[in-house]
């Protein structure tokens, strides 16, 4: 999302995307194994909350600005695996987004 198109080339994106694919099909696994039924309801709201407070900007220094970043957040109160899953969600969510 901060990077321009055509930056990267095919085998970079390409990489990222298999070794991304992975991580996140065994952190959805080990999110199975270790979460529990009433910690889901938790992960929604963790997540509503980071995509809101990544939606406000604040400005740094000659014109650029920053957001927050949530996945601290929600793999302290998530755990690694949850929080990977969760972000993933979020970023997704904010892609499709105009």
């Amino acid at each position: 999302m901060h990077i321009p198109d055509g930056f990267l080339d095919a085998k970079t994106w390409g990489a990222c995307w298999a070794l991304g694919g992975a991580a996140l099909t065994y952190g959805v696994l080990k999110t199975k194994e270790t979460l529990q039924e009433h910690q889901i309801p938790l992960m929604g709201a963790i997540a509503a909350f980071i995509f809101a407070a990544q939606m406000v900007n604040f400005p740094i220094a000659r014109g650029t600005s920053g957001h927050l970043v949530g996945a601290v957040l929600a793999a302290t109160v998530l755990g690694p695996w949850a929080a990977c899953v969760t972000m993933t969600v979020i970023i997704a969510l904010q892609v499709c987004l105009p």
